[in-house]
Parts: C-alpha cells; structure tokens; sequence
C-alpha cells in the first residue's frame, strides 16, 4: 500500500470535440477578430460612430494584426419591415443606409458584420426592432444584399410557447431548430457569411453549434466587473475540448480598453480569451468624437505574440490544470504548432506577488527557452519550476520551447557528475511515496551494480537499471554511483487504488443517491454536503506526508440570469484529513450535455481537480469531504459516484461521489478523488465572501443597526413651526434644508479616505456624533444663523452614513430588497417624525426643539449600536475586502470620477440621486404647507397627508423592492417613474384634499424603489473596487439635494405661493427619467 491516493476519471467527453459534425464553410479557420459596438455603446449604434472606429482599425494598426470585422450590435433596426417584408435599418442613426456602410467597411479593407435575432425583435427592444423569426430566408438574402460578412444572431423574445418573452433560459424546445434554420438560409445566399451563434450557452450549445455556425457563446453576457473574468473561465472549461478550426467557443467581447479593468487584469482577460481561443471582438471605443482608446490598452490588444497564440494553426484551446483556491492562482496550458506549450498563471489575488509554475503540472519537465510575455524577458534552460513576479490580478503569461516531457531528467541538463557519482537536481515528486520507479538509461551497455540515494534519505542499490525508490512531495535529489556513463534517469510515478463512494460514510443530511451512467463505474453519488453534513472514510498510507488529491467532481450550476450579479459557474468543497483544517477548492463546470433536456440535465458528467492535503500519517487516515468556510455561494458542493481514490500496496478499491442542492434545487456533484503530493498547504480566499444580512450572523446585528440609523436619518427634518418661531420668510426658513448640503459635499469628499483609513468603524463613530452635537444645539433653540450651522453637522453625519451603509449593502445578496428595508426605516422616521412634532406644537403646546430631545436620545441609542457591531470593520478589514491599499488609490474619487465609462455611471447616478432626494425632501416637508396654504387643511390633517406620502415611500420601498429583480430594474423603475407623474398630476390638478391625501401617498409608494434601484444598478454596472467610492459618491451628491431643491421650493414659494410644488416635483421627475434612460445601464437581456 503506498501513499497516492488517485480518482480515476473515465470522461468520454473529453473526446466529443472530435467527435461531433463542424460547419464547413470555409471561414474561420482561426478564430474570427474584430470590433463590435456593444460593449461600449450599448444598443445605441450610430453611422458615424461605426465609420471612426472602423477607420480607426485600419490607423491603429489593428486591422493589419487581424481585427477585421467591424460588426453593428443591436440597436440598429425599427419594428416594422418595409411593405416587400425586408428588414430595414434606422434612417435616423443611419442616414447612409447599411450597402453603404457595407461598402465603406469593405473600403477600408475590412469585413462587414451584421446583427439579427432568432426571436420576434432583437434584443435591446423596446423600443421595438424586428427580429428573423419566420423570416429567416428573407433575412438571410437581405443581409447578403447588403453585402454583409458575418452575422451575430441573438436570442431573445424567441420562445413562443411562453409568449415570447425577452429572455428565457428554460426555453420549451432547443434553440437550436431556430438556428440551423438561419444557417441553412445562409447556405443559400451564395455568399460566404461568417454565423456567430449567441444563444448564451443555454442547451449546451458545444453539442449542436459546430455543425451550424463558426463560434458559439458558451455563456451570458461580459460585464464591467472583475469578477466576470472567473465567472467566464468556469464556464469555458467544459467547452475548450471542441474547439477546432471553423468553430470556436465564444467568451464574448473584449473589455480591453473600456475603462473598466486595470493594465494586468486586461493582460489577463485578453491572455485567456487569446489562448482559449475564443474570438477576440474589440468592444472599446477606438475613436469617436469624445473617445479614443489609452495607449496601455491598445498595446494590450496589439501584442502580437498573444495574438499569435489566438490564431496559431494547431486550433487547440488551453485546458484548466490546476487550480488553488485558498492560495489564490491557477494554471491553463495548451498546445501550439512547433512543438511549443503556452501556460497562463493567473493571480486572482489583488497583490503583487512571486507564484511558481512547476514545470510537470503541465506535462513538462524541462524547457529550453521560457519566454514571459508581460514580463518582456526570456530565461534558457528552465528545469522544474520556473517563478516570476505577477501583478495583483494579472497573469504569467509563458511560450515554452524545446521542452521535455515530464518524468524525464537528461543528464546533460539536470545531472552534475563527479568521478563515479551523478547528481541528479530538481527531481519533481507528486506525492510522498517509496514506490516512485526509477529507470537508468546508460550511454552504453552496462550490468553493473549501481547505488542509489534520495534526499529523502534512502538508500538502494539494485544492477537491473531500474529501482523503486522514496521521494517526498515537491523537489528531490537523487544520487548514482555507478560505472558507466548515465544518459538519463526517467521517474514514473506509482499506481494507486481505486476507492468508491459506497465506502464513504455520511453525517447529516448527505446521502447516497443514485445517478446515471454518466456517474460511472458504481451509478451512484454522495449529495447535500453542507457546513453540518459530509461525506468521511477511513484511508491507510505507508508513508506520512502530503498528498495531492485529485477529484472528479460534477458542477452543472449554470449562471444564467445570476450572472449579472454573482453568479460564478462555481461550487465550494472542502477537504480535511486527520481534523486538520480543510482545504478548499471551487470547482467549475463540468456539464458537457444539455442542463435542459439531457437525461442527468448535466449532473452526471465529470471532470477533475485537485487540492492539496497535508496531514497524511502512517496507518489509518480520516478523509472527511465537506462544505466549510467557503462561503462563496449560500449552497455546497457535491461529490460525485466517479469519484476514486489511488492508494498503494491495497487490494480495496472505493470511490466517492457527492451532490448538494442549491436553493433551486439544482444539484452540485462531486466524483473522483486523486491524491498525490505536492506543494505547501495553501490559505486565503480567491475571491470575497458574498454577505447576506444574515450571514455572517453579525450581520445580522450590523444590518438592524443600520436600518436604526437610517431612521434617525428620516427623522432628522421635522422641524415643525420654525417660520412662526423665527417668523421667518419661506425662503429664509429654507436655509435649514440647504446648510446640511456643506456637509454632504464634506461626506462625498472624505467618504472614501474614511473607509481606507477608518473603515466602517469610523463611520460608525463620526455619523451618529455627528448627529447628537447637531441634535443638542438645536435643543437649545439658539440664534437662527446658529442653528443653520448646526445642521451642517448633521448633513456630514448623514452623508457618510448614507453613503457608507448604501455602499455596504449595495453589496450584499438580495440588494434590492435589504437596500428597500434600510430605506424603508429612512421612510419610517420621515413618517413618524412630523406626526411626533406635528403632535408636540399642536396638541401639546410645547415648543419645536422639544422634538430634538428625543432625537438625541436616538441618536444615542444609533452610536452605541453602530460602533458595537462594526468595531471590527477596520480600515485594514476594509481595505482587505476590497483589495484596495492606503496608497494604490484604487478606489479613489478622482478614477471613479473622471474614467470614462465609470465617470459617467457615476455622474449619471449622482444627479439622478440628487434630483431623486430632492423630490423626495422637498415633498415632504412642504407638503403640510401646501395641504394647509392650497387645499386649506387643518394643521394636524395636513401632518397626516405627510405621513401619508413618507409611509406610502416606505410600504413602496419594501413591497416594490421584491419586485423589481424580477422586472428588471431598467424597466420597473421607467415604470415607476411613470406612475409617480401620473399621481403628482392628480396632486396638482384636483383641487380636493382627500383626494390630494391619496395621490401623494401613492406617489410616494412608487418614488419608494427609487433609490435602492440605482444604488444595486451601480453596483452591477461599475467595477466591484469602485463600489464604495462611487456609490459614496453619489449618495451623499444625491443627499445635497434634499438640501437644494427644498430651499428652490421655498424661495419659489416666496415668490409664486406654495402651489408651485407640483409642477415643480413633475419636472424635476421627467428630467430623473432622461437621467435613468442616459445610463448605459443593464439592457433588458441582462437584467435579473
């Protein structure tokens, strides 16, 4: 028995790339390059936006390099065809008309591409542009008309059985009838027309699109976020094996050059795009009229050796080899033409740091020549390992050439020779193991006798040239005395024993369940691993050490409409031995059939991955397979029948398999396990914990006392009888709502060197102080000019606690609906502030700063509860979690302002905000004098329509934040909008005060979700290290408004009378609608 544990894998689908019908067309015979107008400008193509980039190929030199596709996206068409039936485009946005376009691209020595949908519109509508279903023949002769090259087809409002809706990802039948219908109307036209297929991965389109088009999107959408790389690759490893020449499996467009990634995360989204051989579709601006792409960018999409790599004639995509979880790296490797390898290293971790390649993780043991293409240098002679420094998420990018095949260790490279006594150097084991075999290649015949000696200590001597010998995990020595000259030496590994699942226990609620063939040798797996359950068995090793176990595992979680948020084609599994601690490993995909319509949906095939253990004793070893401290989905990992364990020296043979349920029900399996040794135990986590409210259970308590602060928010502007106690104009008694604006422009421009310095603990502190010193001057009912100061004080502490617990949240799971909450307690204080104001004046007779007594008392109660719970959200903690450093200036206001793409969501959120707030202030706090002034209510009735409009703000934001992740927050709050006017016309219009009660409680029930929307819309439209800075940002800008538009209403009023409030909240509300619209926000397919 001996100490590799191995996991055999029999995955006949590692084959099926070969196996499956390709289109044979002509084209594509590398991967296709080329420019899109998507990324950057959405569905908003324009004619003269599409001839400066197309130029711009050709001037930047990109179309000499292979970028010769200039494709226009969606946005493009109208909804109605023209009488003959034909598609036509927009005049308005192309005045030129598409063969003129056409003609102009192939001017420019380029090829002209095309964007249709095999549903009834494209995507991107409303508003409405027709799509080609039913209309393919014709669509297809069109297109060729117009002289195109290629074609993306798309695939939304496609499923009739469900009324054709926007998206479907279950559809009822395959999408591909509808796309072998479009491909054989291109057959027909008689003009070759390059079909790329965008069905976004649903039905496993690996097993159908190689016959029917020249690339395939193997997944949703790209977003402008860091975490869309991993949440790619995941996707991508089941699907490289059927890459081949004519069909490539599509990652998307580029990001590269769209202000969204820093220069070494470009460098390795463009490396692994490169290598596996996607498409490599620019989707930056190259040059309009306010654009041009930076120059680090550019050289990024010119270097030539990546692109070489992209279009080398081999045709074969790198492979996922191996992969740290809790270290933070992982290796791809590929074969090129040449006998040459490609290998990418990438750093998921943001820190620069050294990581080492050894050599035999991808099959190699020596390379004559290892060319680091970021790093620009070129070491010879490379024996086992090779290290190099790599950027914070950026990626050692190696070509290696004259490589040796791993096990092999000429004598000449890794041997030093004194007298009788050869030195082997940099001899690599997998595992720690006495059954490695050793094999002497002699320059000539020889039967003499030779001793060997490891660095492990032993001791062998042996005249048959071969030996078995012990060696320990990780790099060796290995000494000959010997006669005759030594050629080489080759180390073969040992054999190991297969273990089962059914020799696996469970605990909890994991189980056996049966599965199908795909689950093969015993057809059945191990499911529902969680924090409480797991899978363990007893293993017996002869030697202790480390050991690197292999597993088959099955993963079939598709993020489909989770891909927008934090969807990441991922499961968690961990492995302890011996009550160690766990090592964890995130699993990818592993589903080569359809997760619709296959018999196992997915979930019966397997792949493999290893993690490496230690802790391994000699005797009996504990092997527990669980779920712990992950933590990156709210699910676990499952472990699959397949899985099987490789130990020496024994005659049993088990194997383990694993499932869990995901909240959904869709099951994560886990199959075979392969232990071997190998490096040092890792530790830190890839990528941040996804918080919920409730988990970790802190936050349970964190969560509740912001929701408590936001309450003393809403409170905060009750001030009822200041312009009699002052007796004070309108205007005058409206510089108490424009002070506070001084201290949100304080909290926009400190907010995020708060957080770096302070973290959430600072806020915690500073906000609530803040409020108490404002709170007690305004009890002391000081000199008017005074207690407009003292409401700077208050406008910092809500600022920054605005800005810090929206930022927060905005990143928790369930955004939409916990950012409804906080600010439905906001809404909370705002309703029942002016009834407990209202009530001190009017029924009590007390005077207006009595109110401020109890607001210090809560104010109290928010300082204690605020720094209890986030005490230990340090700047350390919080520049941790979001990977920034007190000197990188990685979320600094100044990138989150003025980046071009990141300035605009910002700029556009923050007004949108401040106009939003302003609304929402000005509404409430002049709506008692209005009902009082214009509809002539009593002073307690009209303090009721006020509670009327802030509860109405409050049910909405609870009840209406449920609902717009299922409508899409693009389309749900254009609706709300809407409705808002709708009622504030009614407000306006209808001179009744019952009725004006009504409509401006409904009004608040739909200007409610406002708020919370566009902070969860930044947060997937803006890179994760921006989120604080620009979401901060923009609250506190938005907040300044509850300070302007309020003083504008009462320095209206002063002039025209308090009436004008309605018209003037409408308008304010149309110009939040152009705002909304202008974002370039989640188009409709990409909403969840």
């Amino acid at each position: 028995m001996e100490s590799i544990v191995t996991l055999l894998l029999l995955s006949p689908a590692l084959a099926a790339g070969s196996l499956h019908p390709r289109i044979n067309n002509g084209l594509a015979k590398t991967p296709q390059m080329g420019w899109n107008t998507y990324n950057h400008y959405s569905c908003s193509p324009k004619e003269a936006i599409v001839r400066s980039n197309a130029k711009a190929l050709v001037d930047l030199g990109l179309a000499s390099l292979g970028y010769r596709y200039v494709t226009i996206d969606c946005g493009w068409s109208v909804a109605d065809r023209l009488s003959n039936g034909s598609l036509t485009w927009n005049e308005n946005l192309f005045p030129s008309g598409f063969p003129a376009i056409g003609s102009y691209i192939h001017g420019l020595g380029l090829l002209f591409g095309v964007y249709g949908d095999s549903g009834t519109k494209l995507c991107g509508s409303p508003p409405d542009q027709a799509g080609s279903l039913y209309h393919e023949q014709q669509d297809a002769k069109t297109f060729a008309a117009w002289g195109a090259d290629a074609l993306k087809f798309d695939n939304c409002y496609s499923d009739a059985a469900t009324n054709y809706p926007n998206v479907n990802y279950q559809p009822s039948t395959s999408p591909s009838s509808r796309y072998k219908t479009m491909a054989s109307a291109l057959a027909g036209v008689g003009r070759p027309i390059l079909f790329q297929i965008c069905e976004w991965g649903v039905d496993f389109p690996a097993l159908w699109a190689p016959a029917l088009g020249n690339s395939w999107r193997i997944g949703n959408d790209i977003i402008p976020a860091w975490r869309t790389i991993f949440r790619t690759l995941n996707q991508a490893v089941p699907n490289t094996a059927f890459a081949g020449p004519g069909q490539w499996p599509d990652l998307d467009m580029l990001f590269v050059g769209n202000g969204v990634f820093s220069v070494p995360e470009e460098q390795t989204h463009f490396s692994l795009w490169a290598i596996l051989k996607s498409p490599l579709t620019i989707g930056a601006a190259l040059k309009d009229d306010v654009t041009s792409i930076n120059q680090a960018s550019l050289a990024v999409l010119k270097q030539k050796d990546v692109i070489g790599y992209n279009q080398d004639s081999l045709g074969v995509s790198a492979s996922l080899k191996r992969r740290w979880s809790d270290e933070g790296y992982e290796v791809w490797s590929g074969p090129l033409s040449g006998s040459r390898t490609v290998v990418a290293v990438i750093n998921w971790r943001n820190v620069s740091r050294d990581l080492t390649l050894d050599l035999p993780d991808v099959g190699l043991q020596y390379a004559q020549v290892a060319r680091n293409i970021w790093g620009n240098t070129v070491v010879r002679d490379v024996r086992t390992s090779y290290t190099a420094t790599v950027a914070g998420h950026g990626t050692m990018l190696l070509e290696l050439q004259g490589t040796v095949q791993s096990g092999s260790y000429p004598a000449n490279i890794f041997a030093t020779s004194t007298g009788q006594k050869t030195t082997f150097q940099s001899v690599y084991a997998a595992t720690t193991s006495a059954n490695y075999m050793l094999a002497i290649t002699f320059s000539g015949s020889s039967t003499e006798t030779v001793t060997i000696t490891t660095s492990s200590g032993q001791t062998v001597s042996t005249s048959s040239k071969s030996a078995r010998v012990a060696l320990a995990a990780g790099s060796n020595t290995i000494t000959i005395q010997h006669t005759a000259p030594i050629e080489s030496i080759q180390i073969t590994p040992p054999t190991g024993t297969y273990y089962a699942n059914t020799v696996f226990n469970v605990t909890g609620g994991a189980q056996h369940t049966t599965c199908g063939s795909g689950c093969s040798p015993v057809g059945s797996k191990i499911g529902d691993l969680t924090p409480s359950s797991n899978a363990y068995t007893s293993i017996p090793a002869t030697t202790p050490g480390s050991k690197y176990l292999a597993i088959d595992y099955i993963n079939n979680d598709v993020a489909f409409s989770s891909s927008w948020g934090w969807g990441s084609n991922s499961r968690n599994l961990t492995v302890s031995i011996n009550d160690g601690a766990p090592v964890r490993l995130e699993v990818p995909l592993s589903g080569r059939s359809s997760e619709l319509y296959s018999a196992g949906k997915g979930w019966w095939d397997t792949a493999t991955l290893g993690v490496l253990t230690s802790g391994w004793k000699k005797g009996e070893n504990k092997v527990v397979f669980g779920n712990q401290g992950g933590q990156v989905q709210d699910f676990s990992t499952n472990f699959c029948q397949r899985s099987s364990l490789y130990l020496y020296d024994m005659t049993t043979t088990t194997t383990t398999t694993t499932k869990t349920h995901s909240r959904n029900e869709d099951n994560h399996d886990l199959a075979s396990i392969q232990l071997e040794a190998s490096h040092s135990p890792p530790s830190g986590n890839v990528f941040p914990v996804i918080e919920r409210w409730n988990h970790p259970k802190s936050n349970i308590y964190k969560t509740l006392a912001t929701f408590w602060g936001f309450l003393v928010m809403g409170a905060n502007d009750a001030a009822y009888g200041l312009e009699q106690h002052y007796s004070l104009t309108y205007t005058i008694v409206s510089l108490v709502f424009l002070s506070p604006l001084g201290g949100y422009m304080l909290a926009a421009l400190t907010n995020n060197h708060i957080h770096l310095r302070l973290g959430r603990r600072g806020v915690a502190i500073i906000a609530p102080s803040c409020h108490i010193l404002s709170y007690i001057i305004n009890c002391l009912h000081p000199p008017y000019p005074v207690l407009v100061v003292s409401f700077i004080f208050a406008g910092f502490g809500n600022g920054l606690a605005d800005s810090g617990w929206n930022a927060w949240i905005g990143n928790m799971a369930d955004a939409n609906q916990v950012l409804g909450l906080l600010h439905g307690f906001y809404g909370a204080g705002a309703v029942l502030a002016p009834l407990i104001a209202t009530a001190l004046v009017t029924k009590v007779g007390v005077g207006w700063w009595y109110f401020y007594y109890i607001m210090i008392g809560c104010a109290v109660i928010e300082l204690v509860t605020s720094v209890y719970c986030f005490w230990d959200d340090t700047g350390a903690v919080f520049r941790r979690d979001t990977q920034h450093s007190t000197g990188s200036g990685g979320g600094s206001l100044r990138k989150t302002l003025f980046t071009k793409r990141s300035g605009r969501i910002t700029w556009l959120c923050s007004f949108f905000l401040l106009l939003y707030v302003g609304v929402e202030v000005a509404l409430g706090g002049w709506i008692v004098t209005f009902m009082m002034r214009v509809r002539h209510g009593e002073p307690f009735a009209s303090g009721m329509a006020a509670t009327g409009f802030w509860l109405g703000i409050t049910v909405g934001r609870v009840v209406l934040g449920f609902v717009t992740p299922r409508v899409g927050e693009k389309l749900a709050i254009s609706i709300y909008l809407v409705s808002s006017i709708g009622f504030g016309l009614i407000l306006w219009l209808v001179p009744n005060f019952y009725v004006s009660t009504v409509a401006v409680s409904i009004q608040g029930f739909f200007l409610g979700p406002l708020f919370p929307a566009v902070v969860v819309v930044a947060t997937k439209l803006l890179p994760r290290g921006l989120h604080v800075t620009a979401i901060g940002f923009a609250a506190a800008f938005g907040a300044g408004g509850g300070s302007v538009l309020p003083f504008a209403v009462g320095a209206i009023a002063q002039a025209k009378g308090v009436k004008v409030l309605q018209p003037f909240a409408i308008g304010l509300l149309g110009a939040i609608m152009g705002l909304w619209m202008g974002l370039p926000g989640i188009p409709a397919q990409h909403e969840t």
